[in-house]
């Protein structure tokens, strides 16, 4: 009775229980109008972001000189949005092993150990179509006494990662050529681009000589890439040129020449020295030869060989009153290139000699010299 109000309070548990609830109403109703405040600003937090099984299983490696160059296959950007996976980029993984060491890492101790190194983003993928060969180059090499191990993964626009691609691994040579030098490239003759260059003066690690079993030669279009395989085929080139006759005139080229050196049971080719190209065909057909003529009902008939070119378009037939005529008397006979080899001139009066010539033209505008010079009276 003559305790204090502090002293009931305490002591009354149904009481403390009615203030316990009155300050828990208190308290909720502050937080919530804490969060409605705030709501725009933080949110809840995100789940972490999953890891997708997505990924590719054609990653592979190759030493070219002193860098160490990934290739895979593009993935298909339409399949991976229906699967709810909207790529970002590919980020690439590298882990480094002593040279003996007896095995491969697993999967995941890849995934504990490995180094992100780089990334290819959605922009330079952009170009690139589906399918073909994206490239990362790594290097250049600072150690040959060590393994290297590489893996890609995808990473989506919300920062999903998917699975690792199939491991690759590679232990580069150090006597590996250099690059040749001083590519030079030039239209030769009619189907014909020559290209020449300098060997290397070295290989990768500073040794003399240089190792070097051949030379491969490359070409790309300016809407390719990559290079594909060899215009040399399967036989190495033996000497410092290569002329190309699988060409188109007009068309904008990237010509690359790799040294190809031997690695204990395998070839690696160094890096390439390249050089741009347009082939020009500047290169005119042969003179018609063989031209003749006749006449009868008041016509002239020519005949002469046909040209063989594989370029050639026709031929223009020209006229003149006298065989020493200078070149602005000669008349063309033609409004279009004429593709037979023999012509009728039905615009001549009879009993008057005519003197003709035949010159070829390609498909480049190119005019032969002209054929030797024939007269004939019309008849």
């Amino acid at each position: 009775m003559g305790g204090s109000e502090s002293d009931c309070r305490l002591s009354d548990p149904v009481g403390r229980r009615a203030s316990r609830f009155l300050r828990g109403v208190l308290v909720a109703g502050w937080c919530s109008a804490a969060l409605l405040v705030s709501c725009g600003k933080v949110g809840e937090p995100l789940p972490p972001a999953p890891r997708l099984p997505l990924r590719t299983k054609h990653l592979s490696v190759a030493q070219r000189g002193p860098f160490i160059i990934l290739q895979w296959p593009k993935p298909n950007v339409q399949t991976l949005e229906s699967l709810g996976f909207r790529l970002r980029r590919i980020d690439i993984y590298r882990l480094v092993q002593p040279a003996g060491t007896a095995n491969q890492p697993t999967a995941r101790e890849f995934a504990d150990r490995a180094t992100l190194i780089g990334s290819v983003s959605e922009s330079q993928m952009r170009p690139v179509k589906t399918g073909e060969a994206l490239t990362y180059r790594d290097g250049p090499i600072g150690r040959f006494d060590q393994r290297y191990v590489y893996a890609i993964r995808y990473v989506s626009t919300r920062g999903q990662s998917a699975a690792f691609s199939n491991l690759v691994s590679l232990v580069p040579c150090s006597r590996v050529a250099a690059a040749p030098e001083n590519l030079r490239v030039q239209d030769e003759a009619q189907g014909i681009v020559r290209l020449t260059w300098d060997p290397p003066s070295r290989n990768i690690d500073g040794s003399v000589p240089p190792a070097i079993l051949g030379y491969n030669v490359y070409r790309r279009t300016s809407e390719e890439h990559t290079f594909g395989l060899p215009l040399n085929g399967t036989t190495l080139i033996v000497g410092e040129q290569f002329r190309d006759r699988q060409f188109q005139y007009g068309t904008k080229y990237q010509y690359a020449v790799r040294a190809v050196s031997r690695c204990a049971n395998h070839f690696v080719e160094s890096e390439g020295a390249e050089a741009p190209h347009i082939p020009q065909d500047t290169f005119p057909p042969a003179a018609p030869a063989n031209l003749t003529a006749g006449s009868a009902n008041g016509v002239i008939s020519l005949f002469w060989m046909a040209n063989t070119e594989p370029d050639l378009a026709g031929y223009n037939i020209y006229r003149a009153d006298r065989a020493d005529a200078p070149e602005g008397e000669w008349i063309k006979l033609n409004a279009t290139v004429h593709t037979l080899n023999t012509f009728r001139d039905e615009t001549t009066i009879r009993g008057k000699t005519y003197y003709y010539k035949v010159r070829a033209v390609d498909r480049a505008g190119n005019l032969s010299p002209p054929s030797t010079i024939v007269a004939q009276e019309a008849q």
